[in-house]
C-alpha cells in the first residue's frame, strides 16, 4: 500500500504538469488513473477532473489568482513632471530609495564594483548607461529618485522584482532600453574608420620628417657604372 500511495502521488504531480501545459487528454487520463489506484485516498484528483474535462486552465483553479503577465523594462510605466518613465526607471528609483537612501551615486558605485568581475560585464555596463540617462532626465524634470519611486507606491512583489532586475539578473536583448544599447563601448565601435586611417598615415609620415635644426641634403641619383667593352682574345699560333 505505501508503494501505491507513492505512485499515485507521483501520478498526481504529472497530471498537474500536463494540466498546466494544457494537455487535456493526458491530464484527464492520469487523474482518472489516480482515482482508480487509490479510491479511498485524498479527493484532490477527483476534484480536478471536472475542471480538466471543462478545459479550464490550472492557475485560476488551483491558486485562485490569475498569473501576472511579464513586465518588460522598456515598456512605459507612468507620466510624471511632464516626462514619460518606463519600468526600468521605476526599478532603478525603487532600488536607489530602498537600498541606497535615494542616492544614485551610491547605486552607481555598487554597479561599478560589480563591473570589475568578468561575469555579466556587458549587462552591468548597459545598466550604468541607463542610470546615467535616468540621472539626466531626472534633473531635467526636477525630481529625484525618491519622488519617482513614490509616484505609484510599489508592493512587496514589485520591490523584490526591482532588486532582482537591477542588482542580480542579466539583461535580455528584447528587454533593453535605448540607453542600455547605446553604451560607451557601442559608441566607440561606431566611430568612423577614417580616423584610424588618418592616424596611421600620420604615423607613417612622421618618420620621414626631418628633426628640427637638421638640414636635409638633397639626394642625387646613384651613379650607375657604364659597362666596359668586352675584351677580344687573340688566338694563339
Amino acid at each position: 500500500m505505501p508503494s501505491v500511495a507513492r505512485e499515485s502521488h507521483c501520478l498526481y504531480g504529472l497530471a498537474l504538469c500536463a494540466w498546466r501545459q494544457r494537455r487535456w487528454d493526458h491530464a484527464e487520463a492520469m487523474l482518472t488513473t489516480r482515482v482508480w489506484l487509490d479510491p479511498t485516498g485524498p479527493w484532490d484528483a477527483l476534484a480536478c477532473l471536472e475542471p480538466v474535462r471543462a478545459r479550464t486552465r490550472l492557475d485560476p483553479v488551483v491558486t485562485g489568482t490569475q498569473r501576472r503577465p511579464p513586465i518588460f523594462g522598456p515598456v512605459p510605466w507612468t507620466t510624471l513632471a511632464g516626462a514619460d518613465w518606463c519600468h526600468f526607471d521605476r526599478w532603478f528609483a525603487i532600488v536607489a530609495r530602498d537600498h541606497f537612501g535615494g542616492d544614485l551615486d551610491a547605486l552607481e558605485a555598487e554597479l561599478i564594483r560589480r563591473l570589475r568581475s568578468l561575469h555579466g560585464r556587458g549587462d552591468v555596463e548597459a545598466k550604468l548607461s541607463h542610470l546615467a540617462d535616468l540621472r539626466y532626465r531626472l534633473g531635467a524634470a526636477g525630481v529625484d529618485a525618491a519622488v519617482l519611486a513614490a509616484a505609484n507606491e510599489p508592493d512587496k512583489a514589485t520591490v523584490t522584482r526591482a532588486r532582482r532586475k537591477i542588482l542580480d539578473q542579466g539583461l535580455e536583448d528584447r528587454a533593453m532600453t535605448p540607453a542600455m544599447r547605446d553604451t560607451p563601448s557601442a559608441r566607440l565601435r561606431r566611430r568612423p574608420s577614417t580616423a584610424t586611417g588618418t592616424a596611421s598615415r600620420s604615423t607613417r609620415t612622421a618618420g620621414t620628417r626631418s628633426s628640427p635644426g637638421v638640414e636635409r641634403r638633397p639626394t642625387s641619383p646613384r651613379a650607375v657604372p657604364s659597362p666596359s667593352p668586352p675584351t677580344r682574345r687573340t688566338p694563339s699560333t
